[in-house]
């Protein structure tokens, strides 16, 4: 999802806020349960998941574009902030069209979009490195060149010399785990999902899976939705409602674990 500039100034305020939203089939099954976020100007949140975990379902629900036969329950999408506050739950036809494509937009599987075509691949990285984390020029550069490595990018020396435009899609969806993901997963899942992904081992012969499937829509969970297929599991895993928990500066993980999992 884009997100154009609006009235609102300075970052303490978000831009767009999802608070527990829930979302139904018309059979009675919840696709999506007590989903809530918010995005800040100058952030970038990504949903990380299986197919079928819900992440375009999210997406779709926040650009009012839900499939037939699916509607939002309960919950509140909200653009903007103070006076420029927008709800988009329940919005008429003529609020969508004001909104979609000026301040509100999608972008879809092209990780190309994504990049600066103008800016190196190893600037790019490196950028985020300074930025985020706070590296000088020439650490942010050598940690990018490692970061490239992990994603298997071998060549990485030669590859953050290059443009976007030089690169497959499949080496362009690499970088961007690069710059996202990597940096410091705290949650099972998450380094479950970068595990099997086998990122940067090509000496593997078989392909690494996470035992089980995704709960299926509507399925009744009580406590973590991950606790059956995590190789973390404890009794209290599944005792009720998992909290959000801080584990770093601007990053939180919902579950009882994640410091023994990390």
């Amino acid at each position: 999802m884009s997100l154009p500039d609006e009235p609102t100034t300075g970052t303490d305020h978000p831009v767009l806020r999802v608070a527990g939203l829930n979302v139904d089939i018309a059979d009675g099954r919840r696709a999506l349960r007590d989903v809530s976020f918010e995005i800040r100007r100058g952030e970038t949140v990504a949903l990380v998941g299986e197919s079928g975990s819900g992440k375009t379902l999210t997406c779709r629900a926040v650009l009012g574009l839900l499939p037939p036969a699916v509607a939002i329950e309960s919950g509140t999408v909200t653009l903007g902030s103070d006076g420029s506050a927008v709800e988009l739950t329940g919005a008429r036809p003529a609020t969508w069209r004001r909104l979609r494509g000026t301040r509100l937009a999608a972008v879809f599987q092209d990780p190309g979009s994504y990049l600066n075509p103008s800016l190196t691949i190893g600037y790019q990285v490196a950028e985020q490195l300074r930025v985020r984390g706070g590296l000088a020029r020439r650490a942010a550069r050598d940690r990018g060149r490692e970061l490239l490595r992990e994603v298997g990018i071998h060549d990485a020396e030669r590859v953050d010399r290059l443009y976007p435009f030089q690169l497959s899609g499949g080496m362009l969806q690499r970088v961007l785990i690069a710059v996202e993901v990597l940096r410091n997963a705290r949650h099972p899942y998450t380094q479950a999902l970068l595990r099997v992904a086998s990122l940067g081992d090509w000496s593997r012969r078989t392909l690494e899976t996470i035992d089980g499937q995704p709960p299926a829509a509507g399925e009744e969970i009580t406590g973590c939705r991950f606790a059956a297929r995590c190789a973390h599991s404890a009794p209290g895993c599944a005792d009720g409602v998992i909290p959000l928990r801080e584990v770093g500066p601007g990053h939180h993980a919902r579950c009882i674990r994640e410091r023994v999992a990390a």
